[in-house]
């Protein structure tokens, strides 16, 4: 038998950190492989009761083959991230195939990728269950983080699912918030124009011409940067740290009604993520992510940037800390700052490649 063991993968739907594993052998004749890590053992029987099956848990690293099957199912869970984006690419319509590229990415200098494959993998759940999709995930975590307290990437992956179903149950929930809210606006233009009121016109005449130049533009243009045809660029177009693109954060999206909810999730994610860098206080990438989620919890903009400076300062030769640094100060509209923390972030990281 090959020393190196490619196993199929069928589950109903896996944990970001361990798979069922189906063999008709017994133990006792699967070689030992360094490339897995045996969780759980148990053995079951077929509905006629003289086939054993070996169910085990187990958890991809780097270097262990997969074969990407027909279907959907067929996912490997691992913190390889060349591992999981063949999957990604496989099933470009699972959100947990992205979801796992995704928290694979978090571990490595590609910050922006990992960002962006999280909101990709927050759309796929959104079209596929919604909130409700990463119910199950999280109840498999949670049962294996009781179990081996100690399996760091399994908690590390507990904190990103909470994230996940924080960040859907706030979306969702906005979404019906604003529908209500396009009815009630429908239904009270109908009103106005069923009752005709007298007072219409004056209205109409009280508000301001749409077609009227921009009085800010107007007086600013001039002294604004130009364009590559020599037009000033107007104001709506400049981009500043105040609406410049961000990640909007699950309570800025959250509907009143569900915001108690919601900060149990992110509650739950950060507490997880506490936990693990108690037990690994180095753990650059659960740091850096932390203040990430946490800015996006509480809206403490300064809390996070303290947290990546020190980061940056106490793991030099890591970009993970300048990036963020890099989004916090455009945020602040310290282009300045932001664009020496980027260029830092990605001269380390040429560096490491």
């Amino acid at each position: 038998m090959a020393s190196t063991l490619c196993f199929s993968i069928t589950v109903s739907f896996s944990p970001v950190w361990a798979a069922d594993v189906q063999e008709t052998a017994p133990p006792s004749v699967l070689p030992a492989s360094s490339a897995t890590e045996s969780l759980t053992e148990g053995e079951t029987s077929t509905k006629d009761g003289d086939i054993a099956v070996v169910r085990k848990k187990i958890i991809a690293k780097p270097g262990v083959e997969i074969n990407v099957g027909t279907a959907t199912e067929d996912l490997v869970p691992t913190d390889d991230p060349a591992l999981a984006k063949k999957q990604a690419e496989a099933y470009p319509e699972s959100a947990e195939a992205s979801f796992i590229y995704a928290v694979a990415l978090t571990r490595t200098s590609r910050v922006e990728e990992a960002l962006k494959e999280i909101r990709r993998a927050r759309r796929l759940a959104e079209k596929d269950g919604g909130p409700a999709y990463f119910d199950k995930m999280i109840l498999q975590y949670e049962d294996m983080v009781k179990n081996y307290p100690d399996e760091n990437r399994v908690r590390y992956g507990l904190a990103w699912a909470y994230y996940m179903k924080a960040y859907l149950i706030a979306r969702q929930s906005k979404k019906e918030q604003e529908y209500l809210e396009k009815l009630k606006q429908a239904a009270a233009a109908q009103s106005a124009k069923n009752s005709n009121t007298a007072g219409n016109d004056n209205n109409a005449a009280a508000k301001p011409n749409s077609g009227s130049p921009n009085w800010l533009n107007a007086w600013a243009v001039p002294y604004m940067p130009k364009d590559k045809d020599g037009n000033g660029i107007k104001l709506p177009e400049l981009k500043t740290g105040a609406d410049a693109p961000h990640i909007k954060g699950a309570l800025e999206q959250a509907a009143p009604s569900v915001v108690a909810q919601v900060k149990s999730y992110y509650q739950s994610a950060l507490s997880n993520l506490d936990e693990l860098i108690r037990r690994k206080p180095d753990d650059v990438w659960a740091i850096a992510y932390r203040a990430h989620l946490n800015l996006e919890y509480t809206g403490d903009l300064d809390s996070s940037m303290s947290v990546w400076k020190d980061c940056a300062q106490r793991f030099p030769n890591n970009p993970a800390a300048f990036f963020f640094l890099g989004e916090g100060y455009l945020k602040q509209g310290n282009l300045k700052e932001c664009l020496a923390n980027i260029s830092r972030a990605i001269a380390l990281r040429g560096a490491s490649q």
